[in-house]
């Protein structure tokens, strides 16, 4: 939940500009904030392997990935970047820590998780059902 009010409810400093829950929550559903969003995106695990979500993407935006199904290009956001690579049966999700300019690949000692394609609707109704922010591949 504070994911969802926190921006709404703090000062620059974090400290609570609200006096109770019931008041953050007021605040968050009538600020009528067009950038309100739950910040996080999906984490992506498989045995030792993490990407972590980038910021600027939302939990609400987990329907996203269905592009990728479709060969579209999907924002994953940034710091740290995501980059979802469409390699046919799979597709492989890198973590960059660099910064890749548009239209780069990361190095082959980069670490990364392939998805089957065949995998990721599955996946991503696992999310929708549990209202988990991971996926496990």
């Amino acid at each position: 939940m504070w994911a969802l009010i926190g921006r709404i409810v703090t000062d620059d400093d974090l400290s609570i500009t609200a006096a109770d829950v019931t008041e953050a929550i007021e605040e968050y559903l009538t600020s009528g904030d067009e950038e309100t969003y739950a910040p996080g995106g999906l984490l992506v695990a498989s045995g030792d392997v993490v990407i972590n979500p980038g910021c600027c993407v939302g939990l609400d935006e987990w329907r996203d990935w269905l592009g990728a199904l479709d060969g579209r290009p999907v924002d994953l956001g940034h710091d740290p970047d995501v980059l979802l690579e469409n390699r046919g049966t799979v597709l492989r999700l890198w973590q960059d820590k660099d910064q890749l300019l548009r239209g780069e690949v990361p190095s082959p000692s980069e670490r990364y998780i392939d998805i089957p394609r065949e995998d990721l609707l599955g996946l991503l109704r696992g999310v929708h059902h549990r209202r988990a922010p991971s996926v496990g591949v």
